[in-house]
């Protein structure tokens, strides 16, 4: 048995689908671990056993896995795909960031025994459904520009992520539409009936003709045409994306959009059904054009596969994929969510602070808010638990981090960490050389609940927000030290 740290720094959700070469599928679902049932250690030793064709376990971040060898042998090589916003650079986030799976030494202490998972049930399966729904309503589902889709795997996640699903046909609108830069016409051998001759008329058919006093010749000819089973392929892909696609939100709708752009620029190709397309062979890769368009087919077939369940391959080898969500992040979507729905304004783009005189990595908070009179206020996010809402109990990373943006934005500066709702004020030690003191705070703020999480529409928040952001008197804050 091997042991696999699930989000090792705390700081990262999402899925894992293993497939062995058995045929067998393990998911892995991890969840946030403010969830995290209450009658559970934490973190937890979890062991999985892959018993069914389809085994589902859920686990929290910081919980451990094990897992027999041949399943480790598989993570280990597997890919990983990062939802969400793009990493900043390496020191701009002190939570931290790590792959969602994580082998590490078997535990010293046994400790408590491994807990064996029953088969997922009712609560775990509604805690999945509001993980992806929290996570679609702060816009986190949309993959970063330098990921490159691994078709068939991922599109075997979607299928069982409904929300991921969405995700799969939004960005393979995004790369059918690139795709078309470098369209490019192929001769293609073809042979039938035309009215005139053209290149090879074939002798066999003519007795027949005459027979028949058929006018049309058979002839064999090439022609330089589009219209091949690439583009086929692809342009069914992108009618299958306007039939799941719904039209209910921005973000489907500008994919629906982009889709409809590029079904008109292939108006050239054949319209194929899906059966149609998927009832012909694969093009091998060396039939196909390398980069943009080899990664469309792809993607376009694994689409169409997975919407018909036709066209399917068996004898998989071993392999494995991790879809993660950075938790941090949507942590501060949520907060930012929480007080633009409070009545803040939320600048677009917080300055770069420079600490040190040409320093490579500039820090950048997170938030910068602006009160209903225009005063200005720095968030910053901190996606973990304080055991007492101090300053002084905060890491001494956090705390220099404080001072700067305190001192450097000139404002009052609140460190929010996830818990129940609470705050302490404070202030800076010495005044800046403008003969100036500023607010510094440590808050905590809950995150939300599956239920809650359920209840979201897009762009919306719970309706106790506004009571949650009122309880950190911000606004007692905006003129202590003579400062506004």
């Amino acid at each position: 048995m091997r042991y696999f740290k699930v989000s090792s720094t705390g700081n990262g959700i999402g899925v894992a689908v293993i497939r062995t070469a058995a045929g067998k599928e393990l998911i892995l679902r991890v969840h946030p671990k403010p969830w995290r049932p209450p009658d559970a250690s934490p973190p937890a030793v979890v062991r999985v056993m892959p018993t069914d064709d389809r085994t589902v376990v859920t686990v929290y971040e910081l919980d451990t896995v094990e897992v027999p060898d041949h399943i480790a042998d598989t993570l280990t090589a597997h890919q990983e795909i990062t939802l969400g916003e793009a990493e900043g650079p390496a020191n701009d986030r002190d939570e931290g960031t790590s792959p969602l799976l994580t082998e590490v030494t078997p535990p010293r202490s046994p400790g408590a025994p491994p807990r064996i998972p029953d088969q997922d049930g009712p609560e775990t399966d509604l805690q999945d459904q509001a993980m992806w729904k929290l996570v679609g309503a702060m816009d986190q589902l949309t993959l970063q520009d330098s990921t490159d889709l691994p078709a068939v795997l991922a599109s075997a996640i979607a299928t069982r992520q409904p929300g991921l699903r969405q995700v799969f046909l939004e960005e393979f609108t995004k790369l059918a539409e690139k795709s078309i830069r470098y369209q490019q016409p192929e001769f293609r051998r073809n042979a039938g009936p035309l009215m005139a001759v053209r290149g090879r008329i074939l002798v066999n058919d003519l007795v027949e003709r005459k027979a028949r006093r058929q006018q049309a010749i058979s002839c064999e000819y090439t022609e330089l045409t589009t219209d091949t089973l690439l583009w086929q392929t692809i342009r069914a892909a992108l009618r299958q994306c306007l039939t799941e696609l719904p039209d209910t939100t921005s973000r489907s709708r500008t994919a629906r959009e982009r889709a409809l752009r590029a079904d008109a620029h292939l108006s050239t190709v054949t319209a194929t059904s899906p059966y149609g397309v998927l009832q012909e062979a694969p093009l091998t890769h060396e039939q196909l054009p390398s980069g943009v368009p080899q990664r469309a087919y792809r993607a376009a077939r694994a689409l169409l596969t997975q919407a018909t369940g036709f066209g399917t391959t068996s004898g998989h080898n071993g392999a494995a994929l991790s879809i993660k969500i950075t938790t941090s992040h949507l942590w501060e979507e949520i907060l930012r969510r929480r007080f633009q729905s409070a009545g803040y304004s939320v600048e677009t783009a917080a300055p770069q602070l420079r600490i040190f005189q040409d320093t490579p990595m500039p820090k950048r908070p997170d938030i910068e808010l602006r009160d209903p009179t225009g005063a200005l206020v720095v968030i910053d996010a901190k996606y973990k638990t304080l055991r007492a809402l101090e300053p002084g109990k905060m890491s001494m990373s956090d705390q220099y981090q404080m001072y700067a943006y305190a001192t450097q934005r000139e404002a009052p500066t609140l460190f929010i960490h996830v818990g129940d709702p609470g705050c302490t004020w404070t202030r800076t030690s010495a005044p800046t050389a403008s003969g100036r003191w500023y607010p510094t705070g440590v808050a905590s703020l809950p995150f939300p609940s599956p239920q809650e999480a359920l209840a979201l529409e897009e762009f919306q928040v719970a309706s106790t927000t506004s009571q949650a952001i009122s309880a950190l008197h911000i606004g007692q804050q905006l003129t202590v030290g003579g400062h506004r």
